[in-house]
């Protein structure tokens, strides 16, 4: 008797740990297998600007074909095309390569979600329907008649929870299969004539060029050989766009030895350059070379007299340094006024920097 006393209080005693390790075995497996049933889709978006549209466009089709991937849908207008097609996971570095070669990847998104809920509720909608049918199919089997209007109807409803069954099972077999594949947009864009290709992005960052200008012919009287001063710079986009002013001064040397010439320049321009799209288009951080343009007003004047000066300057630069917050650039412009140009133009070189304001 005592015997039997002690082994049912070690039973009391032991089984509430029992309990408690089997229940936590049990949630451990629960989760361990939700983190297996785990589906994750992964898509890709690649938005492409080519000059060469539809010889990237066919390009794209070609690899496409050869590497055996189904194209799932396609868009197409006059200045762009659109691809979605499946590619397996281990192929994905491969076909970003290739997707490289199209030409300027103006974005590149990757989204990955799970999938394991719409998973659960396809699974969920599959078995209610099977049980729906279980149902119909046994209440015809207790329908004596064969010939009778309601054996008929329950047949249909039958029929038609077989069809639902059918697509759910589709639906099914479709959230399963993205396990292990990435979901690929493609979107080819004609670069020359696009309206994104349009598109402007402001900022601000205003700074400062040194500028040092040599007359090509100066003439007695009119110009100097040598002017160098300092502008005001403000960027206002990203492309790039800015404005411009400053005073330029004659060398002192020039002064003394013609003290008639235009001793000072005063300068308002606005100007834009523009990248390469064969280097970099201007998202390096380093070496970025761009040409552009600036066009204004030059005030010439001296101790006697002032002139207006319509200008123009093309140019060629090269960004030295930049990220989000400053920007180093030299330039050579030859400066052009349009009256007086002959003994008033000249190489202009510069070297600027601008921080965001």
């Amino acid at each position: 008797m005592k015997k039997s006393n002690l082994i049912l209080s070690l039973f009391l005693l032991v089984f509430p740990f029992i309990q408690s390790a089997q229940s936590y075995n049990n949630n451990y497996n629960y989760k361990n297998k939700e983190k297996d049933d785990a589906v994750f889709v992964t898509e890709w978006e690649y938005e492409v600007y080519t000059a060469e549209f539809n010889t990237s466009r066919k390009k794209l089709e070609i690899q496409i074909a050869k590497l055996g991937y189904t194209v799932v849908k396609q868009d197409e207008t006059k200045f762009s095309h659109t691809f979605h097609f499946n590619i397996p996971k281990k192929d994905a570095k491969m076909v970003d390569s290739i997707i490289a070669t199209l030409g300027y990847i103006s974005s590149k998104e990757l989204r990955s979600y799970d999938n394991t809920t719409q998973l659960n509720e396809a699974n969920l909608q599959l078995q209610y329907l099977q049980k729906k049918k279980e149902e119909y199919e046994k209440m015809q089997f207790k329908i004596d008649s064969v010939k009778s209007v309601k054996y008929y109807e329950h047949w249909e409803k039958t029929r038609e929870v077989d069809q639902q069954i059918f697509e759910a099972k589709k639906k099914l077999a479709l959230i399963e299969s993205v396990e292990g594949i990435y979901k690929i947009k493609v979107i080819i864009r004609d670069e020359t004539t696009s309206p994104s290709y349009t598109r402007v992005n402001f900022v601000h960052m205003p700074g400062a060029e040194y500028t040092y200008l040599m007359i090509e012919q100066p003439k007695q009287g009119l110009s100097h050989e040598i002017y160098q001063g300092i502008n005001i710079k403000y960027l206002f986009t990203k492309g790039k766009s800015y404005f411009e002013m400053g005073a330029f001064k004659a060398a002192k040397n020039s002064i003394r030895k013609d003290s008639v010439a235009y001793s000072e320049l005063f300068v308002f321009d606005f100007g834009q350059d523009f990248y390469s799209r064969y280097f970099g288009r201007g998202n390096n951080k380093f070496m970025n070379l761009y040409i552009g343009y600036k066009t204004g007003v030059a005030i010439a004047s001296n101790d006697h007299k002032t002139e207006l000066l319509p200008t123009v300057s093309p140019s060629v630069g090269v960004e030295l340094f930049k990220n989000k917050y400053v920007l180093f650039d030299v330039k050579a412009a030859y400066f052009l006024p349009i009256i007086q140009n002959r003994h008033l133009r000249g190489w202009a070189f510069s070297g600027s920097f601008n921080f965001v304001f």
